[in-house]
């Protein structure tokens, strides 16, 4: 007589693997709450600023080695120019880079991410964050009024979306369970 095996058969591992993942399907969508997002924003202003300001450090560092005559000159207008650098930093590369690939740091630590509405778990792709970011920093230019009331717009919505979320079908969901 053979002697029961203490090992779990790998096929009931699987079969409850797949279970355990369509009953979570199952289960409704919590989409990110205004909260959630602040804080995430919060923390990704944070990080853009300092890699902002610590790249500037370094280009300044830079032109005082090179151009030692003119680098007062040239570091008072760069000085100006920063806050701008940053902006361009958010909406070109970091916003759509992070977004399309899980969601920004700030959005990491709090546990959210973008996605479709149409399909909840699917990423956005490049171009539609690029879009997005791109809208957003509209509504920023525009006297910062359009881009306070998207957010806000976020507590009157069912599926928490903001003006910009709406404008290319995206929603904020929590992937934490």
């Amino acid at each position: 007589m053979i002697a029961p095996s203490t090992q779990t058969d790998p096929i009931d591992k699987l079969l409850t693997k797949i279970m355990i993942e369509a009953e979570q399907e199952l289960l409704p969508i919590k989409y990110a709450s205004f909260f959630q997002r602040t804080i995430a924003r919060l923390v990704d202003m944070g990080f853009i600023t300092g890699l902002a300001i610590g790249t500037g450090y370094l280009a300044f560092n830079f032109i005082r080695q090179n151009t030692p005559d003119e680098a007062a000159y040239i570091i008072d207008g760069l000085k100006q120019a920063l806050p701008a650098f940053g902006i361009m930093l958010w909406v070109t590369l970091y916003s759509p880079l992070m977004e399309s690939t899980g969601g920004t740091i700030g959005k990491r630590i709090m546990g959210i991410k973008m996605a479709n509405d149409d399909a909840e778990n699917k990423s956005p792709r490049f171009l539609t964050c690029a879009a997005r970011a791109w809208v957003y920093l509209v509504f920023i230019m525009l006297l910062v009024i359009p881009a306070i009331a998207s957010c806000i717009f976020v507590l009157f919505n069912d599926k928490n979306m903001t003006f910009h979320d709406k404008m290319f079908n995206m929603v904020c969901v929590n992937y934490r369970k």
